[in-house]
């Protein structure tokens, strides 16, 4: 009877063989470091578009806010700006000099 051959026996492979699965796996392991490192370029540039959305938001914040403060009336009594408002005479105004 003669000896059976496993399937995971090793296989004597010709020096073209062997340069060729060393050159596809070149290939594939080239290939999954590129896939890699997509993912990677991919992942961060995630990562800077969240921080800007982050900061987008809170400079919106900030001027709401601001904007929110300078529509609020400081009193609610109207400011007249001419009341007893009077026009100083030369004689009564010290910074007016009269030569």
């Amino acid at each position: 009877m003669p000896n059976k051959i496993s399937g995971t026996a090793p296989t004597i492979k010709s020096g073209r063989e062997r340069r060729a699965l060393e050159k596809a796996k070149a290939i594939t392991d080239a290939a999954t470091e590129k896939a890699n490192s997509k993912q990677v370029t991919a992942q961060k540039s995630a990562e800077r578009a969240e921080k800007r959305s982050h900061k987008k938001a809170k400079t919106a914040e900030i001027t709401r806010r601001r904007n929110q403060e300078n529509e609020r009336p400081l009193s609610t009594q109207p400011v007249d700006h001419h009341q007893g408002a009077r026009t100083p005479i030369a004689d009564q105004d010290p910074s007016v000099r009269v030569i």
